[in-house]
């Protein structure tokens, strides 16, 4: 059997430093991503652009959790 190597699809552009975490929100296609550069960024896996981006933090953003009510 040979084994495809796998490929890119589709690469998501925003942050300026590196990412710390990521969530994902399947049931609304949603995933939300946050980094180094003090922002959270929420995305939608149909737009290679972030939908929204929450600014304004004094150091970088950790971590980031959808609620669990969506």
């Amino acid at each position: 059997n040979h084994i495809k190597p796998a490929s890119l699809i589709c690469t998501y552009s925003g942050h300026l430093y590196p990412v710390w975490d990521l969530e994902i929100f399947s049931k609304l296609n949603l995933f939300v991503t946050c980094s180094k550069d003090c922002t959270a960024r929420l995305w939608s896996f149909d737009n290679v652009y972030p939908l929204r981006i929450y600014c304004g933090h004094q150091s970088d953003v950790n971590c980031v959790q959808f609620h669990p009510n969506g």
